[in-house]
């Protein structure tokens, strides 16, 4: 008789092992088996200690507990725990105890001189270091002297060796030990245990154990003063097995179990062989099992969706929907929050993925790039500021009227000299929204200066960092919106546990060390919105090996998730890990199984989806799942597909109805509204006559209702950016401007041609280097030009044979016959000589061909035309890196004169028409359409078959 058996006789001591079958609700049997172990002496439990994987199910246990007991009064209930706190509660420290954080940043500084440091990451290789050093010291063997580890691992032994060391000897020097050491300190020394000979100890849930771990528990089953509850197919059964404890018979009694019993037995017969004993009985899979094969994973989502929603109606009332695929969780929590149901996500999600941190790595990106608009406006437009500076009319004047309009891509104080501008051009106000940009702007650089600060240095001590990063959040009003957020609470208790981390250490970071380091733990820290009582959990499969449910979802069970694929080890390869006894792929597999098993009966209505497609390739399903489903059609004609979920998603009343029921809308018809006075336009310029010939209803959207595309802020020059320097530069060339060298007093010739190249040249070099300054790229734009110089020297040269400049940008207005609208424009450039003028346009973009110019369709230079009697000629003057500077489309006197009174007679008819009610309608051919910034409104590609109505 082994100690296994003598120790069952024993007074007051326990069963060594308790084996649960998967059909049986772990919990119950635990409590069913405490309350008969311990009857004697009831109601006082204060002397047992129930230890679990993880509290999630704790709740249920208490009340487990309360309705199992029979007796009447109160119940002092046992001690819940896990085995890592048990110890960590329960064992003195050696010294003051680091955190996550104090532990990375103290490794780091280790690897920053050692020959590992080049192998990826440091923080990374921090985090994979630590856990290793756990593992290790959890492992076979004596505490890490590392003189345990193989010899055909001693290369890379030799370097985990020496980190071992010095990462000892820094804890030593800090006076200060890890939770780890303290975990494994316990394990091997619970003194207070030892003291508590009446203590009992039951152990639920665990299927796979450390060394260290199992070597506690053995210690304890042979003194009777502990007993551990197990299901077959866990890793942990072996392991008791090979200690040698006697372990019970599986007597599987459920008819579910029993097939699936076979279905995944362990043996080398035929799956069809193993079927035989089952084909001539009603399936226990029908009716309990269900699968779903989706197309795509949205498909999936919709279907875990209307089933949940189902059992919902149905009185289920704890639902489990248990997968590996964060995405696919995600996507299944929205579509549930759309039916106002909350679904407990018990996994989470990394704390870098919520929106208060998104806010926080956007307002650094904001003042790492020097105000760039494109974060500074996600911050403004968060909904964490809710301070008197953030108004809404202020950020929107920002991003509209400055930003946008303006073209000021990053710097305050550009945005304070656009606004000051822009308050300074004629009609412009100082008006109450433009103080209050002012006070924005003002309250956005305070904020960032601790910032800025600290990002100056070369090296500072992390506290430093964070008291200047807390400072900035707080000045900017977004500590006091994360007061209000639960995620922004959690990021501002990680920020406080990284400033305590830093109590025992002395170390310098510069920003972008610091940045890691604060990335890292937002990305490594989970948020678990806190929701109680919801009748939908969400999780992992190892969070659900202690749970019992009204129906269960696996969902996501494609090869990819189920049981998934082994992870990348930086250490140690699986056959290294699996002779050091660390935990191999598996063991993880096996433990996998074990939970996705015990899931199968953990409810009376199971579903399991997959998609049968990832992205553009076939998914398959899980090896489980699909022996699952080969057996099954081995022993029935009925079919444990899903049929019904593929029905529901197609009807209406399946899906979730908005509030606001609309109906749909009308099909479109190619517009033609007519424009009411109020809003016909008072002045035209060249580009709004353009538009009016080119499609009506764009002049109706764009001039009537002031309609417009919202601008893009060119960080990089483009064409048009590029056309504007030109026009700059070449109007400092021909006239007095203020910031500019220039003019060129003389005409240009062959003679003083080097001088008046040198003039432009100076011209252009002040008009660019605000450009080249900001990003390298310009430089391309810088050196077109530079190419394209000497050209338009030699033009102006041949130009200034029969032609003088008279004017450089200049606006020109008249009105249009007897209508009360005025046309303008303004001219590039007007020459003048004895007869009349000549008007340029430049061009760096397309040039209107001369086939466009004579027709009239073509309206810019006949507008400028318009403007000026005695107009001689109009020109585009062409600037292109294949053509160099090139006069284009010439329109002389003899063809104006047939020209003007023709178009201008039919703006007079335009504009008159619209004056009295007519409709403007939109043309739809592909050419004005093709580049239209208003299709959104006209939408071209719904109008009806009918066409105009």
């Amino acid at each position: 008789m082994g100690w296994q058996a003598r120790q069952t006789k024993a007074s007051g001591t326990l069963k060594p092992v308790r084996l649960i079958p998967y059909g049986e609700d772990p919990l119950a049997v635990l409590v069913d088996t405490l309350l008969t172990d311990q009857a004697s002496r009831l109601p006082q439990l204060d002397h047992v200690t129930i230890l679990l994987p993880d509290l999630a199910e704790s709740q249920r246990l208490r009340h487990l507990l309360l309705t199992h007991h029979k007796k009447p009064g109160a119940l002092l209930g046992p001690q819940i725990s896990t085995l890592r706190s048990y110890l960590e509660a329960n064992t003195p420290p050696a010294g003051s105890i680091l955190n996550t954080h104090a532990q990375e940043l103290m490794l780091v500084e280790v690897l920053r001189n050692h020959p590992l440091s080049g192998q990826g990451n440091p923080w990374h290789l921090a985090d994979e270091l630590l856990k290793l050093f756990e593992a290790l010291q959890l492992g076979p063997g004596e505490k890490l002297s590392m003189e345990s580890i193989p010899t055909a691992f001693s290369n890379e032994a030799a370097n985990i060796q020496l980190l071992w060391q010095a990462w000892q000897t820094q804890l030593d020097t800090e006076k200060a030990t890890t939770r780890a050491n303290l975990y494994s300190n316990g394990l091997s020394n619970a003194l207070f245990l030892e003291q508590q000979k009446d203590k009992q100890i039951y152990f639920l849930g665990y299927d796979w154990l450390h060394h260290a771990e199992l070597d506690f528990l053995l210690r304890y089953l042979k003194k009777g003063q502990a007993q551990i509850f197990v299901s077959p197919d866990q890793p942990l059964w072996s392991q008791l097995h090979q200690a040698g404890i006697s372990l019970p018979e599986n007597n599987e009694k459920d008819e579910l179990g029993t097939l699936l019993n076979s279905v995944y037995a362990d043996d080398r017969q035929v799956l069809k062989d193993r079927a035989k004993g089952y084909r001539k009985k009603p399936s226990p899979l029908v009716g309990r099992i269900s699968i779903f094969k989706a197309g795509d994973a949205e498909q999936e989502a919709r279907a875990i969706d209307i089933q949940a929603r189902q059992w919902l109606l149905d009185g289920h009332q704890y639902i489990a929907i248990v997968t590996e695929d964060r995405r696919l969780a995600r996507r299944i929590s929205a579509l549930l929050r759309r039916a106002n149901i909350d679904a407990q996500d018990s996994a989470g999600w990394p704390l870098s993925t919520t929106t208060a941190a998104g806010t926080l790595e956007r307002w650094l990106e904001t003042v790492e790039s020097d105000f760039n608009h494109l974060p500074m406006i996600d911050v403004l437009k968060s909904g964490f500021l809710s301070s008197p500076e953030f108004s809404k009319e202020a950020v929107y004047h920002l991003q509209l009227d400055i930003i946008e309009r303006e073209g000021v891509p990053h710097n305050v104080q550009a945005y304070r000299q656009a606004l000051t501008n822009r308050t300074a051009a004629p009609g412009g106000k100082r008006s109450a929204i433009v103080e209050q940009t002012y006070t924005l702007l003002d309250h956005l650089e305070h904020a960032a200066a601790p910032l800025l600060h600290v990002m100056s240095r070369s090296a500072l001590d992390p506290e430093s960092m964070i008291d200047a990063l807390r400072e900035s959040l707080v000045r900017l009003g977004l500590w006091h919106g994360y007061d209000l957020d639960s995620a922004g609470q959690r990021i501002q208790q990680e920020l406080q546990d990284m400033q305590q981390a830093l109590n025992h250490l002395d170390l310098k970071l510069d920003w972008f060390e610091f940045r890691s380091w604060l990335g890292r733990a937002l990305e490594t820290h989970n948020f678990r919105p806190a929701l109680e009582n919801s009748p939908i959990r969400i999780m992992r499969f190892d969070q659900s090996r202690l749970g019992r449910y009204d129906g269960v979802i696996i969902a996501g069970a494609d090869n990819q998730h189920l049981p998934g694929s082994q992870h990348r080890q930086i250490f140690f390869n699986e056959a290294a890990r699996y002779e050091l006894g660390l935990q191999t792929w598996e063991i993880e597999r096996q433990q996998c199984f074990s939970q996705y098993r015990r899931l199968l009966q953990a409810a009376p209505q199971i579903l399991i989806s997959y998609t049968g497609e990832s992205g553009d390739s076939p998914a398959l399903p899980s090896s489980w799942i699909d022996l699952l489903e080969t057996f099954h059609d081995y022993t029935s004609e009925q079919s444990i597909e899903n049929q019904d979920l593929h029905q529901m998603l197609t009807l209406e009343s399946a899906q979730i109805e908005s509030p606001y029921p609309a109906n749909n809308p009308e099909p479109a018809m190619q517009p033609r509204p007519a424009m009411p006075l109020e809003l016909v336009p008072k002045q035209i310029s060249a580009s709004s006559h353009q538009q009016l010939i080119d499609c009506p209803y764009h002049f109706f959207a764009a001039r009537g209702l002031r309609l417009r595309e919202r601008e893009q802020i060119a960080e990089i020059l483009g064409k048009r950016e590029f056309g504007s320097l030109i026009h700059r530069c070449l109007q400092a060339f021909h006239s007095n401007l203020d910031d500019l060298d220039g003019p060129f007093a003389q005409t240009v010739t062959e003679d003083n041609r080097a001088n008046a190249t040198q003039m432009l040249e100076s011209i252009s070099l002040q008009v660019f280097e605000p450009e080249l300054e900001t990003n390298f790229e310009h430089r391309g734009w810088w050196q077109l030009w530079q190419g394209l110089l000497p050209g338009y020297i030699d033009w102006q040269i041949k130009r200034a044979e029969t032609w003088t400049v008279s004017d450089v940008e200049k606006e020109y207005r008249r009105p249009i016959g007897n209508t009360s609208t005025q046309l303008m424009g303004k001219i590039d450039r007007i020459d003048q000589q004895s007869a009349g003028f000549g008007l340029i346009d430049y061009k760096t973009g397309t040039i209107a061909t001369p086939a466009k110019v004579e027709s009239g369709e073509a309206v810019q230079l006949l507008t400028y035309a318009l403007l000026i009697e005695e107009t001689l000629e109009t020109v585009y003057l062409g600037f292109d890196a294949r053509k160099g500077v090139k006069t284009e489309s010439k329109v002389d006197q003899e063809v104006l004169a047939q020209l003007l009174p023709a178009v201008e007679a039919r703006l007079v008819s335009m504009l008159t028409a619209i004056e009295h009610g007519h409709t403007l309608p939109a043309w739809g051919d592909d050419s004005s359409c093709r580049f239209c910034e208003i299709a959104g409104l006209c939408r071209k590609p719904t109008w009806h078959s009918d066409g105009i109505p």
